[in-house]
């Protein structure tokens, strides 16, 4: 999945991992793999960032306000 772009490694895997749990594509002790290169080329890509996502985490995405008011929407 391709989603924003973030300024660290930290902030790719927030930013990933906040997309995929809003998304409900990703819960808790799933593993979020995030690969990245440095350069804007065909090939480049040297970097790679595995994160084991904690019920913290999880719970701070699904029971957001934002969450629960996008979900009372689509009712």
């Amino acid at each position: 999945m391709k989603c924003g772009q973030g300024l660290s490694s930290d902030s790719m895997v927030d930013v990933a991992e906040h997309e995929l749990l809003s998304r409900g594509l990703l819960k808790a002790g799933d593993v979020l793999g995030v690969v990245a290169g440095t350069r804007q080329a065909s090939g480049s890509t040297n970097f790679m960032r595995l994160h084991v996502v904690t019920a913290e985490e999880a719970a701070a995405v699904t029971h957001s306000p934002r969450k629960r008011a996008a979900a009372r929407q689509k009712l």
